[in-house]
């Protein structure tokens, strides 16, 4: 009987000691749950107290940064501003905060507007501007509406190599070549008959083989276009942006002139 009564000592224990550790797991839990409750309102309270110690310190600086055109600046407070209002969403005076921003968040915008189109018209120059625009729009959270504009921008010389096409002459040096032939059956004329009223000869040329020969040549400019768009696409939206930008580049290419592509097919090929 004593034996027996040994193991069965034994076991309880054992089982005494499993409850003590599992008692004690859950107050260590417990204890470290309070611990990140605490460290989380102390975080939430110590962002409330920046926040609005800051406020009308920063708001005060926005409106000089305004009239001096230190659009980068007043892009950065505006930041800090919406950062600040979002810690103190829950405090009094949330719609005039949010009223606040709005209107600083307008005049911003229309001021950076010219700024981005010049920066744009100066692209093949001087990528410095444009990549400023790009990192404060980023901070605005328009990125969509720069690439918007920056895309429709980009195919403007192929756009105006396209309008310009003219298919009676393919080249600088056949248009003076033309002249100077007019220019010299006139002078036969007026030899000939000094009273004659000089003409010219009508050249003729076939629209569809002209606009064939001339095609490769407008699509080549349009493949340069997008060889160079993969290296400055990179650098001034980055390697992530970048293959999106090249895409709408492409798309833009064509997107304005399929109406006018159609009427010259229509033209040298009548169905």
């Amino acid at each position: 009987t004593a034996s027996t009564s040994q193991p069965n000592k034994k076991g309880g224990d054992d089982e005494e000691d499993v409850e003590e550790e599992s008692s004690s797991a859950a107050v260590a839990l417990d204890t470290l749950s309070t611990l990140h409750s605490l460290r989380t309102n102390l975080s939430l309270t110590k962002s409330i107290l920046s926040a609005a110690s800051t406020w009308d310190t920063t708001l005060s600086t926005v409106p000089s940064l305004l009239s001096t055109s230190r659009l980068s600046e007043a892009v950065s407070a505006l930041a800090t501003l919406e950062s600040g209002a979002r810690a103190l969403h829950k405090m009094p005076g949330k719609k005039e905060r949010d009223t606040t921003l709005l209107d600083l968040r307008q005049k911003i915008e229309v001021l950076l507007k010219p700024q981005l189109l010049h920066a744009l018209e100066k692209m093949d120059t001087r990528l410095g501007p444009l990549q400023q625009c790009v990192v404060m729009y980023a901070k605005l959270g328009k990125m969509e509406g720069l690439m918007k504009e920056y895309v429709r921008q980009r195919p403007g010389q192929v756009h105006r190599e396209w309008f310009a096409y003219n298919p009676t002459v393919s080249s600088k040096e056949e248009e003076d070549a033309l002249a100077d032939d007019i220019e010299r059956e006139m002078e036969s004329d007026w030899n000939e008959d000094p009273m004659k009223v000089p003409t010219k000869n009508v050249v003729r040329v076939d629209p569809a083989a002209a606009f064939v020969g001339w095609l490769p040549t407008w699509y080549e400019n349009v493949l340069n276009l997008l060889t160079e768009e993969r290296r400055r696409g990179r650098s001034v939206f980055g390697d992530a942006i970048a293959p999106e930008i090249v895409a709408g580049v492409l798309e833009e290419c064509f997107r304005p002139l399929l109406a006018s592509f159609q009427s010259r097919l229509s033209s040298i090929c009548p169905s």
